[in-house]
């Protein structure tokens, strides 16, 4: 997933590359990557396999620094 991310449900898979997001924050609880002004994926901090999400946070980071913004 270094180029791009998937997205899935019952119905539908599709990938995305990271320069296509709209924009990308981090509040205290979620990480909400935009797809668009309006759709937006939410990261739940606390539901990281590892209970780590601050390796998410370099990772998107990297990825989008252009559109990555903290929100307090």
């Amino acid at each position: 997933y270094h180029k791009f991310f998937t997205i899935e449900d019952e119905k539908e898979y599709s990938k995305m590359k990271y320069y296509q997001l709209y924009k990308v924050f981090e509040t205290a609880d979620f990480f909400y990557l935009y797809i668009d002004k309006t759709h937006a994926l939410l990261l739940d901090k606390t539901k990281f396999k590892k209970n780590n999400p601050s390796e998410f946070l370099d990772f998107i980071k990297r990825k989008c620094w252009w559109c990555y913004k903290k929100v307090k």
